[in-house]
């Protein structure tokens, strides 16, 4: 089986990820269950890195990156917490104090044109059983969401009672090329007189996802934040903890 990562610049450099075994933890079959949770990244001065897909034995974190124009999408690292500047410029930061569990570092996953943000396996040899994965809005997002300033669009992308606006993030589970399911979350909710927004760190359960070759993230909402030219929303969230297990592929043939 061959899969595209979109890695369309053809980096020559990738970032090892930290992947820790969960020994109070098993997955399917009583496989231990890994956690990749990011904190070997020595991020520097910069505080962030966003130019190399992030990779361990296992699995792969997709990232693409054009150098000229200084833009990436996929998956980056870090530990930023500004959680007052709005705009573009602050996309890196978490709104909260730092990763989840206490930990310094994170993933910022942005769905752009070139490369969504995808989790596959680094081998045809292997396939992953996820388990769980913890989110938060990034700084970016949450001041767009909240007081509808993006530094852009404006109130075109607050989330309001009156227009019922949500913003999501999906998660669908690929066996080669065949889709075995899909988790969604509500990481921002106004309908229903609702005010939420997920600026804490939430545990997600992907366990209905089952086995699978990788997991591509997708991040949508209400017709709302939609205009002329697609999603208008900052199309970033926070990502840590991404917690899996492994099955050989032979296993399952």
């Amino acid at each position: 089986m061959k899969r595209s990562l979109l890695f369309a610049l053809g980096l020559c450099a990738s970032l090892s990820l930290f992947t820790a075994c969960d020994d109070d933890d098993e997955g399917e079959g009583g496989a231990s269950v890994k956690v990749v949770n990011f904190e070997d990244f020595d991020l520097g001065t910069a505080g962030y890195s966003c130019d190399s897909p992030l990779t361990n034995a296992e699995v792969i974190f997709s990232n693409s990156y054009d150098a000229e124009w200084m833009s990436w999408s996929g998956f980056a690292v870090s530990n930023l917490t500004d959680t007052v500047t709005p705009g573009y410029a602050n996309q890196f930061s978490i709104f909260s104090n730092g990763g989840c569990n206490g930990s310094k570092n994170f993933a910022i996953a942005y769905d752009g044109y070139v490369c969504k943000p995808e989790i596959a396996t680094a081998s045809d040899d292997i396939f992953i059983v996820p388990q769980y994965v913890y989110l938060a809005l990034n700084t970016y997002t949450a001041l767009a969401l909240r007081d509808g300033n993006d530094g852009y669009y404006g109130e075109a992308v607050q989330l309001t009672t009156a227009k019922a606006n949500y913003f999501t993030v999906s998660f669908e589970g690929f066996l080669g090329e065949e889709s075995v399911g899909k988790v969604e979350v509500f990481m921002g909710d106004y309908r229903d007189s609702k005010q939420f927004l997920m600026t804490e760190w939430t545990k997600v359960d992907l366990t209905k996802l089952g086995i699978v070759s990788k997991i591509v993230a997708t991040v949508g909402g209400s017709a709302d934040l939609y205009g002329d030219w697609g999603f208008n929303a900052p199309a970033y969230f926070a990502l840590d903890d991404f917690a899996y297990s492994v099955e050989k592929a032979y296993s399952i043939n």
